[in-house]
């Protein structure tokens, strides 16, 4: 998304330069700069909070293909290892729609397929003759993960491609 910078980051740049193409005026200033910005989930959370309106906030659907949960042990007691470099950047989607009352979305995208080790591929079912996901990529033993998928892409890059051309065409 933005090189050198954290994702997170990049939401609120990109918030800020919606606003400022609404409304005239950048919330967090003209000067905005990623690599200043606050580098803590709630730091981040507290600035959107404190300079975007609400009543101009947009919906926001957070796309991404690495997002990782699995569960180490520790002495004795299971820890999560949350992270890929996406995890965090759809967590903060996620946060800004709950707070300002947005529907916002976060979907995976399942780019390696089971192909990277590093990765769970994501496993589909069917019923009723429609796909049904089974498991996503973060471990089921993760629990308390804040970040929750609606929707998964289980036909990798291909299938992100067709649905952005066809809402393409569609508008």
């Amino acid at each position: 998304m933005l090189g050198g910078a954290i994702k997170e980051a990049g939401v609120l740049a990109l918030l800020n330069r919606y606003y400022h193409r609404h409304t005239g005026i950048a919330p967090l200033g003209p000067d905005f700069s990623v690599r200043s910005a606050p580098r803590t989930q709630d730091a981040l959370l507290a600035l959107a909070m404190d300079h975007f309106d609400p009543e101009q906030m947009p919906t926001i659907v957070g796309v991404g293909d690495t997002v990782t949960s699995p569960i180490d042990w520790l002495e004795g007691q299971p820890v999560a290892r949350r992270g890929g470099s996406d995890h965090n950047f759809l967590q903060l989607v996620q946060a800004i729609g709950y707070q300002y009352r947005r529907e916002n979305r976060v979907v995976y995208v399942d780019s390696s397929q089971g192909e990277l080790s590093n990765r769970k591929a994501v496993l589909l079912g069917f019923a009723n003759h429609q796909p049904v996901l089974i498991s996503d990529p973060g471990d089921e033993r993760d629990l308390d993960d804040p970040l929750h998928l609606d929707g998964v892409l289980a036909g990798g890059y291909q299938q992100y491609c067709e649905i952005l051309v066809a809402a393409a065409l569609d508008r």
